[in-house]
C-alpha cells in the first residue's frame, strides 16, 4: 500500500542520501495545444525550462540531464547559462516515453536513482523537490501527490530502470507510479498546476500566486 507522508517542503537534505541520484528534466514536447513552445514561456522573468533546470541543480548540482527534442536549439540556448548537459531525443515525436528512455540510457553506472521532472509545472521548486528526495534512501518509488493521484516529479530507484526503458509512446512514468504499491507519496498540491494551453497561463498564475500572466 502506498504510504503518504506529512512532510512539508522544508527540512535538511543529507548529502549522502542523494549522492547517487540524477535528475531528468523532460523538455522535448511540441506544445501543440499551447501553440508556442511552453518550455520557453516566461515565468517571473525566466523561461519555464530554465526554472526547472535550476531547481533540480539546486538539489543535485551537475547531476542533471536536460532532454530536448522539438525546438532543441532554442531550449538549449535558454538554459546555456546553467551549464546543464543537454541530450537531444531524436524520437521526441513518439511521445514522452522516448524522452524517459533517452535520459535513463544516459545515466552513469553508479547512478542509484533518478528524479524525473517536467518543465511545465511552475509551482514545483527546489524546496518541493527536497521534500521528495529526503525519502530516496528508502529505495522505494517516491512520488508527488496531488489532485487525488500520484505523479511527477517522482524518484525511481535503479531497480526500476529496466521498466522505465520499456515505456512507449505517451506512456509516461505515471503507469509505474500507480502500479508501485509500496510507493511513498509526498503531498505537493502546487504540482497539480501545469501549463498545456494558453488559458492555463493566467489560471495557474492566480492559483500559485505568481506575477506571470
Amino acid at each position: 500500500m502506498a504510504r503518504q507522508t506529512q512532510d512539508g517542503p522544508g527540512g535538511q537534505l543529507p548529502v549522502e542520501s542523494v549522492a547517487g541520484t540524477w535528475a531528468l528534466v523532460l523538455a522535448a514536447g511540441a506544445s501543440r495545444r499551447m501553440g508556442t513552445p511552453k518550455q520557453l514561456l516566461d515565468w517571473e522573468g525566466q523561461p519555464l525550462v530554465c526554472r526547472a533546470v535550476l531547481s533540480a541543480q539546486a538539489m543535485l548540482g551537475n547531476r542533471v540531464l536536460l532532454i530536448t527534442g522539438c525546438g532543441a536549439r532554442e531550449v538549449e540556448q535558454a538554459t546555456a547559462s546553467s551549464g546543464v548537459r543537454s541530450l537531444s531525443n531524436p524520437d521526441w515525436s513518439e511521445g514522452i516515453a522516448s524522452s524517459v528512455r533517452t535520459g535513463v540510457a544516459a545515466l552513469p553506472a553508479d547512478c542509484d536513482g533518478v528524479l524525473i521532472c517536467g518543465c511545465d509545472q511552475p509551482g514545483v521548486d527546489a524546496p518541493q523537490l527536497r521534500s521528495l528526495l529526503v525519502h530516496c534512501q528508502e529505495q522505494r518509488v517516491v512520488a508527488a501527490s496531488y489532485a487525488g493521484t500520484a505523479g511527477i516529479p517522482a524518484w525511481f530507484p535503479r531497480s526500476y530502470f529496466p521498466a522505465l526503458m520499456k515505456l512507449t509512446g505517451e506512456q509516461g512514468a505515471k503507469s509505474l507510479l500507480i502500479n508501485s504499491k509500496d510507493r511513498i507519496e509526498v503531498p505537493m498540491p502546487r504540482a497539480r498546476w501545469d501549463l498545456d494551453e494558453p488559458a492555463d497561463i493566467s489560471k495557474v498564475a492566480r492559483a500559485i500566486g505568481s506575477t506571470s500572466s
